[in-house]
């Protein structure tokens, strides 16, 4: 981020924006399931830490000008609200937000726009509360499969259908706006071997309707800005990659700018 994209001459070309992925980092290279993973380090979670992580990106992020706000405010997302949920209490995370909204002011950045990207409450409201201004649900994929057994195999198509249930079931649970994601596709047997579960049968062209549904799926909420999220460019470890490869070419991306040009 800092000596690459940040250091190039055509930066500008490209917004950005920072999602801290506070989750524990562990060995699965390969491990036998998630959950047995050795944890290599782990996450602990405080108010002072989350305070220091926004002071980070206020100072080396938020005050770039190609940085992605929504009506303004820059947008600043968690992983995994859930564990700062576990280790400081409801009332903990919003004492914490509070006091990053206040720094954030006060660098002259106005409000922050913060969002829970992957693991949080789906109760109702319950994201207003703590202080929440938008969610989506990274990679839907991982959800909708990870209750099937490991070593299988599901279609593409089913993976799609299962997404836009998905969206609907978690907009009308939640007190924020939700924003839809597009997985390319899932493979994570590069992380859990033969307890891996992976899509088969993707094409771009099944892409290209799943980028289609989710703009009619925001077209239901005209009052609200219309993001889409595509997940993702280069998780090679998953087998959702948008970067053009030896196998699609260019032809994923391509799916992306019929969709979405103009």
């Amino acid at each position: 981020m800092e000596n690459g994209f940040l250091k190039a001459p055509n930066r500008q070309k490209l917004k950005f924006a920072v999602m801290w992925a506070n989750h524990h980092w562990k060995n699965v290279y390969p491990a036998r399931s998630h959950d047995q993973a050795a944890v290599i380090i782990p996450q602990e979670h405080s108010e002072a830490d989350t305070v220091r992580v926004a002071d980070y990106c206020i100072e080396h992020y938020f005050h770039q000008p190609n940085y992605w706000r929504l009506g303004g405010r820059p947008v600043f997302a968690i992983f995994d609200l859930s564990l700062l949920i576990s280790a400081l209490g409801n009332d903990g995370v919003k004492r914490a937000f509070d006091k990053v909204r206040e720094r954030v002011s006060k660098s002259g950045l106005g409000d922050l726009h913060i969002q829970a990207s992957h693991v949080y409450p789906f109760g109702e409201s319950e994201l207003k509360s703590l202080g929440l201004d938008s969610a989506t649900q990274y990679h839907t994929f991982g959800w909708t499969y990870g209750g099937r057994p490991p070593g299988g195999r599901s279609p593409y198509g089913d993976g799609v259908m299962a997404t836009i249930e998905s969206w609907k079931r978690t907009r009308g649970k939640l007190g924020v706006p939700f924003y839809p994601d597009c997985p390319v596709g899932w493979d994570d047997s590069a992380r859990f071997g033969a307890g891996a579960h992976m899509v088969t049968e993707r094409t771009p062209d099944q892409y290209e309707r799943l980028l289609r549904a989710a703009k009619y799926f925001l077209a239901a909420s005209p009052e609200e800005p219309k993001v889409i999220f595509l997940s993702a460019w280069n998780e090679w470890t998953e087998d959702h990659v948008l970067l053009p490869d030896t196998v699609y070419g260019y032809s994923y991306l391509d799916a992306v700018r019929r969709v979405f040009r103009g």
